[in-house]
């Protein structure tokens, strides 16, 4: 409370002085509360706050304090828990009091918010019992074995409870998953032997392992495993194949194959294994072929008369003709196993067709088997082959080459015995009359020396020196002319031919020579040809025509002969008399099927003089047709036809074809109907013959109508042919087939046989066709389903017998035949027939149990029962059967009842075993057929003995052996007892085992040999190793006799390895230190095996054959004797963490050794022996904006080690203010705090550090940061996809834009800054760098060169909206949708006229503005008084305003602007630099001025000229000063230019000194110009191109244009500026006329195309941006040209734009690149110099150019133009209107395409030194010569259209001497343009043709 009265002074305010954390008071009421901090009661019991109350509402001045105490009471909370549920895993074999988990663990434990309290835990009483828990620690215990096959999983709940009050507790819940242990190896089956031929493929299956199982719960598979040194694999099936060849003849022959399968389950600690045996034995395969050991080509030389021996053995030679050493034919077989497959046999396969030889099959030696002839066959090859006696042949066989040598058997031979020849007389001397060294006229058979002729005239000539003929070598020719006045008329020769053989043999021939007459005259027709008709109705043997001859020569010299050489088309029809030359017809000539309808006959008139002389006449014929065909019926016609009954009215029923061969109206054919059958229903229209119904058609009224069809012609007469038509009506079916009854019976004996008739059954159908076409079957009626037995004819009917029929098996069948027909839908009808089978005695007795054998006493008495036989019969009728005995009872000792069959003594003791002890009966069984049939057995009747003896053992007692595990029926030994009875019953013994003394009842005896056998497979030494059987014998005899003393038997077993041998543990496990020394002792293993002796000793061995246990082996070494695991080389944990391998356990057991396996896990722990290593290098890039939130790079470290020793934290080497890096994920950001600098390489080292002991530190790494300006590189990509998809297709996105930058850029690399969502898409912010180099270490000084924002917008977006391009919409983004690309948002600045130094520049401007104002003014006063303008052109030349003086202009003309085409900073790029040059020897040489003050000056002032006088400001150069005016001629030659280059920076160059960059082109000129010097060859030639460009103009106008009568010369001058550079070069194209500044039209600025702008060419694809400080991206075709005129007066430069924008489009071969830019200049006015006249206006059209085309093939690779393309745009106009677009029609020699223009005159005109290109041209008249009147010859040729005029084009030189046609074509009068609005389309397109080759490329001049 307060005293004061003032309510302000006594207002209270209360505070807590200090604060306090828990609790709060209302300074205006004083009340305490609490606040929301946790109050606990194990931290405070009580609170003492202090209170601070101020009056005056906590102004004062007064205070008063208090304290405020508060007890804290306790409030028990119920434990918290870190989890509720836990579910560990454990083995079930793990230990009892093994702990799986505590409470109080770092990650499990529980807690309560009083730290008073302490917890208790216990299981609820529903738990599991197999844990346990502590009640005060939480550890969870194993109390109770845990069983896997039992229980897999184990539940419980821990109680935590505190010891507050009242108690509270929390659960967690307990779930326990047993894992399994492996307890059981796995057994399978498995053969103990198998067998595979050697001939199998690798993979051939050889046997398998089946039936494998293992008892543990958990499901494994198999893991299959074969012993090493075997050819064979096992697959994870257990199925063992051939895993390499196998060969029997190479040992071994057999395999021991062992099998160790072992469980694989992956969740078992270790696998067990089972090993199973198998030998495979190798079988032999005939697999070789049999090879010779001798040469495969042996020689012999065999006379022909050897054969004649017949059997002579031939000597066979390594070498022909009898050299080389002599052997035999010889081969071998490797084979082995198998005689057949080694046993050879030789034969001759080939070469022997006559049969003389033969070989011995087994030596291989041949002979000679018949007479020889080599004249039949000089020369054989016999191929020898070599077969096994299996069949297998030798694969190279051998060739006997057989030379049969000659021997002179065969006499000279002419070709005929006479011989005749005519000699002309007066032929003069020698005259071959035959040659017989031909081989058709003289042989000899022989060879050799046998066949050397010798050739002689015998006889028939005059004596020398007279002789008429000689032999000359072997010609027979004449010695003397002869004449018919003075000769005779006929020589007879004898002719001779000898041999040289010995002995020698002569042929002999005759020689008729006869004289003729000479022949001098050739027969002569009157006539050359002839031209006739003949009508094809003229009769074969018709004279034709008579085609005679005369020949004024006599005798056989004027005797004429005809023949008939040829007829065209060839033809048989004629034929000529050959002695009257009569023509007649030889065969029918039909006009209509004659192949031709006009033939040319050349008949020949020939005499019969020496040599005969002839004469060719021509006769054409011309065939005439007349109507002598009959109209036809086509082939295709259907001559009968089935058509359903009932289809009505107007039915086409048939469309008739007709033809007639004759032409006219003979060839016409009408249609009708001669007759048809009743009822007609049928009609036919007469021209187009389509047969339809007029009537209703009925099957029933006529079921087939027969129509005759005639045909009728048009010809005069008529001609008339007629045919036969079919028409069958088809029917419905409405008839079921009927029986003539319902059932019947038949019967047929069993013997019948298959096919046999039983009966017939008949149905009839009422209907036709198919409907009435009935099918037979038949079905059992009695569902016996025995139908089968019978068949049925589907078509007659009749039943047959189909199989056996056996009347003892059914005596009687019922069947139901059905009969069906064949309409839609069949109808059937049905009837029965009952079939009875007869019998017949088929069955012949049979005896029952016979042969019998019976034994009688020979003490029986008469009528004792001996045996019954007894037998039977199948027959019914014939089965009463009657016993008999046939034979064998010689004394009448037996009797048998015939009809019972009961045989009995017929005596009384009768018998007397002592005579005959054994009776052979012959019994016979009749039964009562007729014949009867019978059987025959035999009865054996032993009479039996008194038995007196009984059997004694031969030895007392037998003791014997045998091995444990042998199989059933192994043989143990054998007893034997005797007895002295006599047999064959009483001395037979028979054994016994009476009792098992020790052991089981494992064995059996035989009871007739006594044989001891093993009869159940249960021996095992292990359980019992002897056993004791007692064993009794006795006779045969009734009653029997037992031998007196039991026999005692002793059988001990021996040992077999039948158990495996066991590994103590199935799992051993143990943990190592990867440094661990040496030798180190890891663990011991241990076995056990229940054999004995030497089969359980112990091998302990790692499983090689497994990878895991070879890789251990490398590692570690198992002692074979004590098991002893120890390590043998070091190891690595970062290499090898564990090792998991089987270890095999052997015993020294044989057959087989067995073995046992087990696994071994070794742990190997970490030491922290590797440092953290990092790359050599990190390369990032990030714009100077950053704010510090974007990853900029991470560095990312490698260490094997684990643990702390792999925990990396990253650190910089030397503190850095820019970037930041994260020690723990080596994220480098921007430190925000400290800006960075624009294009700067940042470096820093960065380090990777461990955290393992001793902490290892890697080397340090550099790292590259650069810095650019956002606003200059960055482009922002908009995609339409969401975050995640982004981020995971980063990469890719960056890789695909990479791609479309490679054509400009193609080493380029994109980047990525950051990314942002907006309007639900993903907004990227990407960079490009132009090329990787600066990636790399050894570029980290060099700066990285940026790809400007401006050329991947270029790329990238199609227009200012932001439309992506199409490149962006290929398949590399279909995954990425990219929706808008726009530039990085520019950064707003300050208008310059609002900073400092605009202002101060305005107020400077302003005042320049005014004085410029006050000159403008004094200049208009001071020209008016010097009166500008006044002057008029007939002024005084001798008053021409003063020129202003010569100064060096030289113009900088841009090619390249700035990277940046919204700014226009200071100039930089390339530079084309222009300065003046005289060019005539009178030019005045001008100092030169400053170059900077030059430049500085005005445009308008550079380009100024001079008219007279009055100074005449032009915006460009392009016009031509005024001839005649002295100073302007002076001024414009001063102006003629001349292009260099000079260097207006210090151009940028690589580290070899090369040019880059921008100015590039202008760099390697300056290297020409400065470096090569003038004398280079390329700089020389690159002078004359440049200067060209400015002297050509003028000369070629002077050289064209100075004669003033040629009004309507015109011109068009085509240049190509070409700057050299390196190995290509930089083309501009420039046509046109601008003479003294081609620079009128100057490219400035270009946007990059499809191709990488590598080395600063122009490439195909590139757009033209700017040109002459136009803007040409918006331009419209009107605009651009206006553009680009720059403002020019209309007789200024007219430029034509070829398109909106220009491209570069045309590539030429050596990679430079020509714009298509073409300039012209008309209707300008040149003022004349000569004689101080004004030439006529001269006009310069537009020269040819190709704009546009469409790409032919093949394909527009280079940007030239190929075969095919279609030029769609020249000279700017579109050519699709026109009426045949130009094609590109043939390419030169230089790859210049030759076009086909649609123009007037086309000439071509060699320009020296400058690059054109060459026009093909139509029709040259090259023989056209220069003089006026050779052009009118030309002008008025036949060959010239009146309508058209021929255009030429004349070169005169300078002095006017002589004129010379350069080229002269003839084309129509055409307008320049075919589509021009006012010239008409020409009528008919024209083509040119032929391309000119020339040497060097050719400019184009076009004349119009």
């Amino acid at each position: 409370t307060d005293a004061d009265i003032t309510a302000a002074f006594k207002t209270i305010q209360y505070s807590f002085s200090p604060t306090n954390t828990y609790f709060t008071v209302d300074p205006t009421s004083g009340v305490v509360s609490k606040t929301a901090a946790d109050l606990k009661y194990d931290s405070f019991q009580t609170v003492s706050i202090p209170v601070l109350a101020i009056d005056n509402s906590g102004a004062g001045p007064n205070t008063a304090t208090a304290t405020v105490v508060i007890s804290v009471t306790s409030v028990n909370v119920a434990p918290t828990c870190t989890v509720t549920v836990l579910t560990p895993t454990v083995q079930e074999d793990m230990a009892l009091g093994t702990q799986l988990l505590s409470m109080t663990s770092p990650t499990t434990h529980c807690s309560d918010s009083n730290s008073l309290q302490t917890l208790s835990y216990s299981l609820s009483a529903d738990s599991d019992n197999h844990f346990a828990i502590h009640p005060s620690t939480g550890a969870l215990v194993l109390s109770k074995n845990l069983d896997f096959e039992n229980t897999s999983n184990h539940y419980m709940t821990v109680l935590v409870k505190d010891n507050g009050s009242p108690v509270m507790s929390a659960t967690i819940v307990v779930t326990v998953s047993v894992t399994d242990v492996n307890e059981y190896a796995p057994v399978c089956t498995s053969p103990t032997s198998a067998s595979i031929p050697e001939d199998s493929a690798v993979s051939a299956a050889v046997y398998s392992v089946t039936g494998c199982a293992d008892s543990d719960k958990t499901v494994t598979t198999f893991n299959y495993a074969i012993n090493s040194g075997v050819p064979f694999a096992v697959s994870t099936a257990g199925a063992v194949t051939l895993s390499s060849a196998v060969d029997y003849e190479t040992p071994p022959t057999s395999y021991v194959v062992e099998i160790a399968i072992s469980d694989t389950a992956p969740s078992l600690g270790g696998f067990k294994t089972t090993t199973y045996t198998t030998t495979v034995t190798i079988l032999p395969v005939n697999d070789n072929n049999p090879a010779f050991t001798s040469p495969t080509t042996l020689y012999s030389d065999v006379a022909e008369s050897s054969g004649t021996a017949v059997g002579t053995a031939i000597t066979l030679t390594t070498g022909s003709g009898g050299s080389g050493s002599t052997v035999s034919i010889a081969a071998t077989d490797a084979d082995k196993g198998n005689s057949s497959h080694y046993t050879i046999v030789y034969a001759i396969a080939s070469g022997d067709t006559h049969g003389w030889f033969s070989i011995n099959p087994n030596t291989g030696v041949i002979s000679t088997a018949q007479q020889l002839d080599r004249e039949q066959l000089s020369t054989l090859t016999l191929t020898v082959t070599a077969r096994d006696m299996a069949g297998l042949a030798a694969t190279v066989s051998t060739n006997v080459i057989i030379t049969v040598t000659d021997e002179n058997d065969n006499a000279p031979v002419f070709p005929t015995k006479h011989l005749t020849i005519n000699v002309t007389e007066g032929n003069t001397p020698p005259n071959t009359l035959f040659d017989f060294s031909s081989a058709t006229m003289l042989t000899d058979a022989d060879v050799g020396a046998n066949a050397n002729l010798n050739l002689a005239i015998q006889s028939g000539v005059m004596a020398a020196p007279n002789e008429e003929f000689e032999i000359s070598g072997k010609i027979l020719r004449t010695k003397k002319t002869f004449s018919l006045a003075t000769d005779g008329p006929q020589y007879i020769l004898v002719l001779t031919a000898t041999d040289g053989g010995l002995p020698t043999l002569t042929g002999t021939a005759t020689v008729t020579v006869n004289i003729v007459e000479a022949n001098l005259v050739t027969p002569t027709f009157a006539v050359g040809s002839y031209t006739m008709s003949v009508p094809e109705t003229t009769a074969v043997g018709a004279s034709l025509y008579n085609a005679s001859a005369t020949d004024a020569d006599h005798g056989l010299s004027g005797t004429v002969s005809y023949g008939l050489s040829s007829v065209s088309p060839v033809a048989s029809y004629f034929a000529v008399d050959n002695k009257t030359g009569n023509v007649f017809l030889q065969n029918a000539i039909d006009y209509d099927t004659a192949t031709s309808k006009v033939f040319e006959l050349y008949i020949v008139a020939y005499d019969k003089g020496t040599p005969p002389r002839s004469n060719t006449f021509t006769l054409t014929v011309s065939i005439t047709d007349a109507n002598d065909n009959d109209p036809q019926f086509n082939t295709t016609n259907s001559f009968s036809k089935s058509i359903a009954e009932n289809v009505g009215t107007g039915f086409v029923v048939n469309n008739i074809v007709t033809y007639d061969v004759d032409t006219g109206l003979g060839g016409n054919v009408t249609c009708s109907i001669a007759s048809q059958s009743s009822p007609a229903i049928f009609a036919i229209s007469t021209y187009s013959c389509v047969m339809t119904t007029t009537a209703n058609p009925d099957r029933e009224a006529l079921a087939v109508h027969t129509v005759t069809v005639k045909l009728t012609d048009l010809g005069t007469p008529a001609r008339t042919n007629q045919a036969l038509f079919t028409i069958t009506l088809t029917d419905l079916n409405d008839n079921t087939p009927t029986f003539s009854f319902a059932q019947m019976v038949t019967s047929v004996p069993e013997n019948s046989a298959i096919g046999a008739a039983v009966t017939t059954v008949y149905a009839t159908d009422a209907d036709t066709g198919t409907n009435g076409a009935i099918a037979y079957s038949m079905i059992s009626n009695d569902g016996a389903g025995d139908h089968g037995n019978f068949s049925i004819s589907a078509t007659t009917g009749a039943i047959t017998v189909a199989q056996t029929l056996d009347r003892e098996q059914k005596a009687m069948y019922s069947l139901r035949v059905l009969a069906t027909d064949s309409g839609s839908p069949p109808l059937t009808g049905t009837c029965v027939v009952n079939v009875t089978i007869t019998d017949i005695n088929d069955n012949t007795p049979t005896w029952v149990s016979a042969p019998y054998t019976a034994s009688v006493s020979e003490s029986a008495p008469l009528g004792e029962l001996v045996i019954t036989v007894s037998a039977t019969d199948r027959d019914s009728t014939f089965g009463v059967l009657t016993y008999s005995i046939a034979s064998g009872d010689t004394l009448g000792l037996f009797r048998i009842n015939s009809a019972t069959g009961r045989i009995e003594t017929a005596k009384s003791s009768g018998l007397d075993r002592e005579s005959v002890g054994l009776w052979n009966l012959t019994l016979v069984v009749n039964d009562n057929g007729s014949p009867p049939l019978s059987a025959t057995t035999s009865l054996t009747v032993t009479v039996t003995d008194v038995n007196e003896f009984a059997p004694a053992w031969v030895n007392s007692s037998y003791n014997f052996r045998i091995i444990e595990n042998s199989p059933v029926s192994t043989l143990v030994g054998n007893v034997r007892a005797t007895d002295n009875d006599a047999g064959p019953v009483n001395n037979v013994i028979y054994y016994a085992i009476d009792a098992y003394l020790l052991g089981d009842n494992y064995f059996s005896i035989s009871s007739t040999t006594g044989d001891i056998s093993v009869s159940t497979a249960a021996l095992d030494r292990e359980t019992r190793d002897t056993y004791q059987l007692r064993v009794v014998a006795w006779d045969g005899a009734t009653p029997s006799k037992t031998a007196t003393n039991c026999l005692t038997v002793t059988i001990y077993i021996d040992d077999a390895n039948d158990h495996d041998p066991v590994y103590s543990k199935s799992y051993y496990n143990a943990t190592v230190k990867e440094d661990v020394s040496i030798g180190y002792n890891v663990l011991t293993v241990s076995g056990s095996d229940l054999d004995t002796g030497n089969n359980a000793v112990l091998i302990y061995r790692i499983n090689t054959t497994d990878t895991a246990g070879a890789f251990a082996s490398y590692f570690f070494n198992l002692d074979s004797s004590t098991g002893l695991l120890s390590v043998q080389r070091s190891l690595d944990r970062e290499n090898s963490s564990y090792f998991h391998f089987p270890i095999l356990i052997y015993d020294n057991g044989t057959a087989p050794q067995r073995s046992g396996s087990a696994s071994v896990y070794i742990i190997v722990e970490d030491v922290n022996d590797n440092a953290p290593s990092l790359a050599s290098f990190y390369n990032a890039e990030v714009p100077e904006v950053d704010d510090g939130n974007m990853k900029i790079a991470t560095i990312t470290a490698t260490d094997p080690d684990t643990g702390s020793g792999g925990s990396v934290s990253y650190y910089w080497n030397s503190n850095t203010p820019y970037f930041n890096i994260d020690a723990t994920t080596g994220i480098i950001t921007r430190n925000t705090l400290n800006s960075v600098e624009e294009y700067k390489i940042y470096t820093q080292d960065v380090v990777a550090r461990d955290s393992g002991s001793p902490q290892l530190t890697s080397s340090a790494s550099k790292v590259r940061i650069d810095t650019f300006p956002a606003d200059e590189y960055i482009v922002l990509i908009h995609f339409s996809m969401s975050e995640a998809d982004y981020l995971s297709r980063l990469s890719t996105i960056k890789t695909n834009l990479a791609k479309t930058l490679v054509g400009k850029y193609p080493n380029n690399r994109v980047g990525h800054w950051k990314y942002h969502s907006h309007n639900g898409n993903i907004v990227g912010y990407f960079y490009a760098l132009a090329n990787t180099d600066t990636d790399s270490i050894s570029y980290i000084t060099v700066d990285k060169k940026f790809v400007p924002y401006s050329d991947l917008l270029a790329f990238w977006r199609f227009d200012s909206s932001g439309t992506p391009t199409d490149i962006l919409k290929g398949s590399d983004f279909t995954n990425t949708q990219i929706v808008k690309v726009e530039p990085y948002p520019q950064t707003a600045s300050t208008p310059w006229y609002e900073e400092w130094w605009g202002i101060l520049l305005l107020v400077l401007a302003g005042l320049a503005a005014a004085a410029l104002l006050a000159a403008a003014i004094y200049g208009l006063v001071f020209c008016a008084k010097a009166g500008c303008g006044a002057q008029t052109p007939s002024a005084p030349a001798s008053q021409p305003a003063k020129p202003p003086p010569p100064i060096k202009e030289r113009q900088i003309l841009e090619l390249n602007q700035d990277k940046h085409p919204r700014h226009h900073p200071k100039p930089k790029g390339r530079y084309l630099i222009k300065e003046n040059q005289g060019q005539n020897k009178g030019d005045q040489q001008q100092p030169d001025h400053d170059s900077k003050a030059e430049f500085d000056k005005p445009q308008q002032q550079q380009n100024s000229t001079y008219d007279n006088g009055r100074a005449s400001p032009t915006p460009n150069a392009c016009q031509h000063p005024a001839a005649g005016e002295p100073q302007q001629q002076q001024s414009w030659q001063q102006s003629r230019s001349k292009w260099l280059l000079e260097p207006q920076k210090k151009f940028s160059r690589n580290e070899h000194g090369r040019c880059k960059g921008r100015l590039a082109a202008a760099c390697a000129i300056q290297d020409r110009h400065e470096l090569q010097g003038p004398s280079s060859s390329t700089a020389q030639r690159t002078d004359r191109l440049l200067e060209n460009v400015s002297t050509n103009s003028n000369a070629l106008l002077n050289d064209y244009g100075e004669d003033e009568s040629d009004t309507n010369s015109y011109t068009s001058i085509a240049a190509i500026v070409q700057l050299q550079r390196g190995t290509g070069s930089l083309g501009i194209s420039f046509i046109g006329g601008c003479d003294t500044s081609l620079g009128c039209v100057l490219i400035q600025k270009i946007m990059p195309g499809g191709l990488a702008d590598r080395d600063d060419r122009l490439r195909s694809g590139d757009v033209i941006l700017q040109v002459n400080d136009n803007d040409l991206t918006r331009a419209t075709h009107g605009e651009a040209r206006q553009a680009l005129s720059s403002g020019a007066a209309a007789s200024q430069c007219d430029i034509a734009i070829l398109r909106h924008v220009c491209a570069a489009s045309n590539v030429s071969n050596n990679g430079s690149y020509s714009i298509e830019l073409l300039a012209a200049q008309r209707n300008r006015a040149l003022a004349s110099a000569a004689n101080g006249r004004r030439r006529r206006p001269l006009r310069s059209p537009l020269g040819l150019f190709v704009h546009s085309l469409t790409p032919g093939s093949p394909a527009h690779r280079d940007g030239r133009l190929r075969q095919g393309d279609r030029v769609l745009e020249l000279n700017g106009l579109d050519t699709g209107a026109c009426p045949d677009r130009w094609e590109a029609d043939t390419i030169g020699q230089n790859g210049v395409l030759g076009l086909n223009v649609q123009t007037a005159v086309l000439l071509v005109h060699q320009l020296a030194d400058v690059v054109g290109i060459g026009l093909s041209l139509r029709r040259p008249l090259s023989s056209v010569s220069s003089d006026s009147s050779s052009f009118s010859r030309a002008l008025t040729s036949s060959s010239v259209s009146p309508n058209n005029r021929i255009g030429w084009f004349l070169s005169r030189s300078r002095r006017r001497t002589s004129r010379r046609l350069i080229w002269l074509t003839e084309l129509p009068l055409l307008s320049a343009f075919c589509c021009s609005p006012d010239v008409p389309p020409p009528a008919a397109p024209l083509t040119l043709e032929a391309l000119q080759p020339a040497a060097e490329p050719l400019p184009l001049c076009l004349a119009m």
